[in-house]
């Protein structure tokens, strides 16, 4: 009867490897908070907004949340006997083109949107600050951190939490619970809108078709940090209703909230499933065939679990 609980066709259930993968997290971010404590001020935490004013502040705070994930991933793997290619990131140069595709895709589909958004009455553009060398600089900065935003969210939903629900549950159903989670993060914005949350959620469905047509986080990990640098560095922006700290054009919402996205930026738009559509189009027509078997785990393993037995 332990042995029924524990174990199943594919190891140890998928529900108790997420909820150790879990443990070790939290365990982790806790060490990691005590570390930082020491050579952070006690009394000086960094509000949403002006966490997002810096890309350092960005940078810190995502990174730190990569590391512990992925060395999350990695003790997992040991038990696993897997590796962090069986969770979706493969080194290589292929990895390098996907990633370069991801980026190339992300900045089309924000700027579409965008572009939507103005043949629908929604925005007005006003202006852009001058070119300068101090611009550049604070962009190319911004544009890092956001793209390390985007390996951050993606390993820590689409990395080893999906390739293991996956495992009990199936790709698609995972992907839902995942994209949930997912827009479950962004609905805590403090500007956030309903419809933005739902934008989200199908945004997460868009990056997980990516992982299991691709066969790993890297084209995703491309799009997601392209988006966010396209509609806050570069358009100006606000990204899931935080308001964008610095950019070259300036938009602003104007007219109905359901064409603009209002507060929550563009990303609250009922225009983004066509532009997730034709970006999953593209995907579709670069590959031609769904990716690799770890990638797109539990689509068809070996005596899969069912949903019970997952949890």
């Amino acid at each position: 009867m332990l042995r029924f609980m524990f174990v199943g066709a594919n190891g140890i259930r998928a529900g108790w490897r997420l909820a150790i993968f879990a443990l070790l997290v939290a365990v982790l971010g806790i060490v990691a908070g005590r570390v930082i404590a020491l050579v952070w001020h006690p009394h000086v935490v960094p509000s949403q907004t002006s966490l997002f004013a810096s890309p350092l502040l960005i940078g810190l705070s995502e990174g730190a949340t990569l590391l512990i994930t992925l060395a999350a991933a990695v003790v997992m793997g040991r038990i696993e006997r897997r590796s962090l290619t069986d969770y979706g990131l493969p080194g290589g140069g292929r990895s390098a083109v996907n990633f370069a595709f991801g980026i190339a895709l992300g900045f089309a589909a924000a700027s579409g949107l965008v572009g939507l958004i103005a043949i629908g009455g929604g925005v007005r553009f006003n202006g852009a600050t001058p070119w300068s060398a101090p611009l550049a600089g604070q962009l190319g900065a911004f544009a890092v951190a956001l793209l390390l935003v985007g390996a951050t969210e993606e390993f820590l939903f689409r990395g080893y939490v999906q390739f293991t629900l996956a495992t009990g549950i199936r790709f698609w159903p995972a992907a839902v619970v995942t994209s949930l989670a997912f827009a479950g993060l962004h609905a805590g914005n403090a500007r956030e809108q309903l419809i933005g949350v739902i934008g989200t959620f199908l945004v997460g469905l868009f990056l997980c078709f990516t992982l299991q047509r691709s066969g790993s986080l890297w084209l995703g990990i491309g799009f997601h940090g392209a988006w966010d640098v396209a509609l806050t560095s570069f358009y100006g922006a606000a990204d899931s209703g935080i308001p964008s700290p610095v950019s070259w054009l300036h938009v602003a919402p104007i007219g109905s909230d359901w064409i603009s996205g209002g507060r929550a930026g563009p990303e609250g738009s009922v225009l983004v499933p066509l532009v997730l559509l034709a970006s999953a189009a593209v995907v579709i027509g670069r590959y031609r065939s769904s990716g690799s078997t770890s990638a797109r785990a539990g689509e068809d393993p070996p005596g899969s679990m069912t949903v019970g037995q997952a949890v």
